[in-house]
């Protein structure tokens, strides 16, 4: 089992790598089809939010744990950094630092999301409040 929940994101950033080679034309198209800026930075938001957590669901313990959050996080990050650059070299792509970081941000709240749909919990405890404020 456990060498297939690996498998899991594994697979889907093979997927993610077939879809970031199709070509882009200078009139904003991939594959025909005319895709526009929000479009595709809200597909790097819902992509790379499932990549993070598919990445936590396979190391994680069955339950949000904070190391589990993180590598996540970072997997998911570090394979955007990966997949912008392999974008360079795709005709009418180009490697965007910014798209990372927007990766990045969507990891962060796809892990986010899965640990509040798990019983409530967040990977980041709350912080505790000092006994003199109100």
């Amino acid at each position: 089992m456990a060498t297939f929940k690996i498998l899991c994101p594994l697979a889907y950033m093979a997927l993610l790598w077939v879809l970031s080679s199709i070509p882009a034309m200078p009139d904003r198209t991939m594959a025909g089809i005319y895709i526009p800026t929000l479009l595709q930075k809200s597909m790097h938001v819902v992509a790379y939010a499932v990549l993070a957590a598919t990445w936590l669901w396979a190391i994680g313990p069955g339950r949000v744990t904070r190391t589990a959050a993180i590598w996540a996080v970072c997997l998911a990050s570090a394979y955007a950094g990966i997949d912008e650059y392999h974008q360079t070299f795709v005709p009418g792509r180009s490697g965007c630092l910014r798209d990372v970081g927007l990766d990045t941000f969507a990891a962060a709240l796809g892990v986010t999301i899965v640990a509040a749909m798990r019983t409530g919990q967040s990977p980041v405890p709350p912080q505790s409040t000092s006994a003199g404020s109100q």
